[in-house]
């Protein structure tokens, strides 16, 4: 109480500062005005999927990517002393054969197998041929255990304290592709969501009431 009274005594003298009237006065102020565009800054070279997704897959990522795929590679063919090894056939991979691969690994998206081999079974039920005329299993299965995007740390050196390093590069130029060819409307939604991830990953997240319980939150 007494400190209550002390406070009061104090407005009342003027040693306290009012900021009641300013708040009032903030109704005769103009709105601020939204000017900038709206939408797609950038428009894609023609109409099809893979013009859109060429906006955001530049000839930056693809070079990147090839190269750090095949330092990944050879780093794992001197680790591995196996002749048997898939990574002992290994040859340079090309710009060319990367947009193979992704298409490919799109695509299985799109026809659902059990198993990454049977894209390339030969049997009636199988057969699919838009795999096995573009791209061996083996090769397709080697790029995909090589396939990286961002260079290992040095024996002598730390691990990065980021989390996300080993796809770093990739989110970066998301950012900076999204800054360059879309600016949002005026009215935002942001709201998180629960990707599934079921894998072994040290920030996934368990929430009972999702539909995905054992995920990443984005």
């Amino acid at each position: 109480m007494a400190l209550i009274k002390e406070n009061i005594d104090r407005r009342a003298s003027g040693t306290v500062r009012d900021y009641s009237a300013w708040v009032a006065n903030q109704l005769n102020k103009e709105p601020f005005v939204f000017a900038r565009s709206q939408g797609l800054m950038k428009l894609p070279e023609g109409n099809m999927p893979r013009d859109f997704f060429n906006l955001f897959a530049t000839d930056g990522f693809y070079d990147h990517a090839v190269k750090e795929t095949n330092i990944q590679a050879e780093e794992i063919f001197f680790k591995n002393p196996s002749p048997w090894a898939r990574i002992t056939l290994w040859k340079e991979l090309t710009v060319r054969e990367f947009h193979i691969f992704l298409g490919l690994l799109l695509h299985m998206g799109t026809i659902r197998l059990n198993q990454l081999n049977d894209y390339w079974r030969k049997g009636k039920l199988f057969d699919l041929k838009c795999f096995s005329n573009f791209m061996s299993r083996d090769r397709f299965q080697g790029i995909l255990q090589a396939l990286h995007f961002s260079k290992n740390p040095e024996s002598d050196e730390p691990i990065p304290k980021d989390r996300l390093y080993k796809i770093r590069p990739l989110i970066d130029l998301f950012h900076e592709r999204m800054n360059n060819i879309y600016s949002p409307r005026k009215e935002l939604c942001v709201d998180e969501s629960m990707v599934l991830w079921r894998g072994r990953l040290i920030f996934h997240q368990f929430l009972k009431n999702k539909q995905h319980r054992y995920g990443l939150k984005v």
